[in-house]
This record gives C-alpha cells, structure tokens and sequence, in this order.
C-alpha cells in the first residue's frame, strides 16, 4: 500500500520546484516596462508605437496559452514548465540592444511567448498535484512567487542595464532558468496522474467553448481587471519620465509597486476562506480605483503608498479567479487557467495600443484615469452576475 503521506511530501517538493520556476519566469516580466522609455528616446518611436510592443504579448496569451493548456491537460510531461522560462529570459533580456523597431518586435514576441507556454501548465500543475482542500492558498503562493519575481524584475533589469550594457545580457539571464528547468525535468518527470486524451482534434474548440460558457462571469472580471492592470504597467513608467525621472527612477519605482503585491494574493486567499470569495473581490475591486487615483494628480510619499495599497489590492484577486474557473472545469484546469490568465490577460493588453493612442492625443494622465475605471465595472458583475451564495461567508 502507497503511504499517503509520502504522496504528499512528494507532491510538496513538487510544488516547490513549480513555484521556484514561477519566480524565475516572472523575474523577466517587467524588462519591457523598465527599458520602455528607453525604446522610445533609443528608437525615436511613438507612445503608440510603444503601446503595440506592449500588447504583442498579448496576441499569444490570446491564441497560444489555450491551446497549451489543452495539451497540458492531455499529457503528464512538463515541456512548458521548463522551456517557457527559457524563452521568457531570453527575449527579455535582449529587449534593450534592439537596434531598430521591427528587432523590438521580435524580441517581445519571443518574451510574450516564453510566458503564454510556462503559464497554463504552472497553474494547472498547481490544480492537480496540490490538496483539493488547500488549492486557493497554494495558487496564491504560486501567484505570490510570481509578483515577488515581477518586484525583483525592474531592479533586475536596471541593475544588467547599467553594468551590462555593452556585453550580450542573455547569457546572464539563462543561466538559472535552464539549470532549473533540467532539475525539473529530472525530479518531477510527471505533473499529474491518469492522462485523457481527446479523439478528435475539434474536441478543442468544444473544450473552449464549453468551459467559456461556465466561466464567463469569472473571465469577465478578470480581463476588466487585467485593463487596468496592464494600463498601469504600461503608463506608470511613462509618468515617472514625465516628472523627470530616469531609468533608474523607473525601475525602483516598479520594485516599490511590485512589491507591495507580494503577500497580497496570500491575504486575499486566506479572507476568502472567512468571508467568501465574492465578499473580498468585490471590497478589493471596489477599493483599488479609490486608491490609485490620487498619484496621477499629487506627488509625494503618501499618493505613492495608497498607489501601492491600490495596486496590491486589485491584483489580489488572482488566486480566488483561477481557483473559481477550476473549480468550474475540474477535468480541465489547465484549459480553465488559459481562458482567465491567457486569453483574457492578453485581450487586455492589445487594449493598451488604444491606450497608447489616447495618450498621445490626450495625455498620460488622462489615459491613465480612464484604465483606473474598470474596476467600478467589475463590482456590478460581481455583485448581479457572480453566484449569490459565494455572498455569504463559508459555515
């Protein structure tokens, strides 16, 4: 007889190294943002032209990650678990030396790529090895590992910016990722046990089709959300330019913000346990904009803290969102996560070309308030389109 015990320790290990993978893909994930005015000024491109480097991520989180969280669903292998952040560190760390707009583009396809492979099958992994008990709390670590990446990542890239410039930065960057990513390959050859494989090709599109009809309500709140969130990693570090500061001003400043995320996702998971998952989306989604508004108009410490508070707190929602969706589609957790982590994360961030168009007829600050909105909107989903018993705290 198997001990269960031993299962669990094994499946913990596991989820270590799923977790200590996240960190590293997501060490990448603020590189275009921080060297972004440097594009612009380097490059003699337009805000709107920035805005489409912004977005192209977007297109393969839209058409790639549900597709591979279809095959992630129908294999036990962990191919995009460990080459997803290979690509990921190498685009990105080559972002900063493209000589023209057209090698831009490139580079930030093969960025957006490495993280619409890696994603789908790190969150699906997570669904099916963890304790269907404790799923919310250990997505939101694996969503915490993420962000603690994501804060590290501005100083990381500011830091190969400044002392690295002039040599090739992808050798530096691809170290860790892939000597990971062998480890992983080695300790962990399987992400899940019993495989079930579709008959038909098509049996995609009616995967697709059939989860989105169960999640939309889920799914709809999270590419409002994901507007405003792609919006103010996108124009923030246009502001900060704004005011005068440098690359250094914007990577520091991206840290401070992404830090203040780090333990959100935790907090958020663990409220949801007391009050319910639909109590503490809607507080976090009606609180964020309140918050975030007053550093577009007065700088200062304090309009920068209550940013950071707004910030952690609209991204909080990220663990209760895709354990809501897998919950809706048990047998399809990985597909689940693609539709609300891919498709509607990268639907958001082709909004940003039309973000960036605003603002250079407009203005930053306006463009930017009008990002800060979505989240008013989510409330009323939340609140006349989310099931009414998750308004009530668990018995």
């Amino acid at each position: 007889m198997i001990n269960s015990g031993s299962i669990t320790s094994t499946n913990k290990r596991k989820l270590s190294l799923i977790y200590l993978q996240h960190f590293l893909n997501d060490l990448h994930t603020t590189f275009l943002q921080t060297f972004l005015p440097f594009l612009i000024e380097n490059l003699g491109i337009s805000v709107t032209q920035a805005g489409i480097l912004t977005s192209l991520p977007g297109l393969f989180n839209m058409f790639l990650q549900p597709f591979m969280g279809f095959l992630s669903d129908t294999s036990s292998r962990p191919f995009m678990i460990v080459w997803g952040p290979v690509l990921t560190a190498l685009g990105a760390s080559l972002i900063p030396s493209s000589p023209s707009y057209g090698t831009a583009l490139v580079l930030v396809s093969l960025w957006g790529l490495g993280s619409a492979v890696f994603h789908p099958q790190g969150f699906g992994s997570v669904g099916y090895m963890g304790e269907p008990e404790k799923i919310p709390l250990q997505l939101a670590f694996f969503s915490m590992m993420g962000i603690l990446g994501s804060s590290l990542s501005p100083l990381y890239a500011a830091f190969l910016f400044k002392h690295f410039r002039d040599l090739p930065l992808n050798l530096f960057p691809i170290i860790p990722v892939t000597a990971t990513g062998i480890l992983f390959w080695i300790l962990v050859p399987s992400i899940k046990g019993k495989i079930d494989k579709p008959e038909k090709s098509r049996d995609f599109l009616k995967t697709v089709r059939d989860i989105l009809y169960d999640i939309w309500p889920v799914w709809t709140v999270t590419f409002l959300r994901d507007i405003t969130n792609h919006g103010i990693k996108f124009l923030l570090p246009l502001l900060v330019v704004l005011r005068g500061g440098g690359i250094e001003k914007v990577g520091l400043t991206l840290f401070f913000v992404q830090l203040a995320k780090v333990m959100s996702p935790l907090m958020a998971g663990k409220a949801a346990l007391i009050y319910g998952n639909r109590r503490v989306l809607l507080f976090a989604q009606g609180l964020s904009p309140l918050l975030l508004f007053p550093e577009l108009f007065y700088e200062g410490w304090i309009p920068f803290i209550l940013f950071m508070l707004g910030n952690a707190l609209l991204v909080s929602s990220s663990p209760l969102l895709v354990a809501k969706a897998q919950e809706l589609a048990p047998h399809a957790k990985s597909t689940a996560t693609s539709l609300i982590m891919g498709v509607a994360f990268g639907l958001s961030g082709l909004m940003m070309t039309i973000v960036g168009k605003i603002a250079d007829i407009h203005g930053i600050v306006f463009a930017f308030s009008l990002v800060l909105l979505f989240p008013f909107l989510n409330c009323s989903i939340i609140l006349f389109k989310w099931g009414r018993k998750e308004f009530l705290p668990p018995i």
